[in-house]
C-alpha cells in the first residue's frame, strides 16, 4: 500500500497529520508531532510516496506553515518538482496588522 502523509494546518490551535488510516491532531510544534507521529508508526520520510496538504482556507499563518513544511519535504523527497508545488487558498486577504 503507498504511503501517504497528509497535513492540515488550517486550524492553529489542532494541526491534523494522517498517515494511511492513522491520525493525529495537535497544538504542538508540527515538526516535532510529526517526528514522533511517524517513528510510532514505523515509517521514515523516504518510505513516504506522496505528501498532499490542505491548501485553505483557513488561518494564514498556520496555512503558510503547513503548507511550507510540506512543499519543502515534497520537494527534498523528490516527490514533486518546483513548478509542482502547492500554493495557498486563503479564501479571503490576509488581515496584516503592524505589531505594537
Amino acid at each position: 500500500m503507498a504511503k501517504t502523509l497528509y497535513i492540515d494546518t488550517s486550524d492553529r490551535n489542532n494541526k491534523l497529520i494522517k498517515l494511511n488510516g492513522k491520525s493525529i491532531s495537535t497544538d504542538r510544534d508540527l515538526l516535532i508531532t510529526l517526528d514522533d507521529f511517524l517513528k510510532r508508526s514505523n515509517v521514515t520520510l523516504k518510505d513516504i510516496e506522496k505528501i498532499k496538504v490542505h491548501k485553505g482556507p483557513g488561518s494564514f499563518t498556520s496555512l503558510r506553515i503547513g503548507i511550507s513544511i510540506v512543499n519543502t519535504l515534497n520537494y527534498a523527497l523528490g516527490l514533486k518538482n518546483i513548478k509542482d508545488l502547492d500554493i495557498p487558498k486563503y479564501g479571503k486577504e490576509p488581515n496584516i496588522t503592524l505589531g505594537a
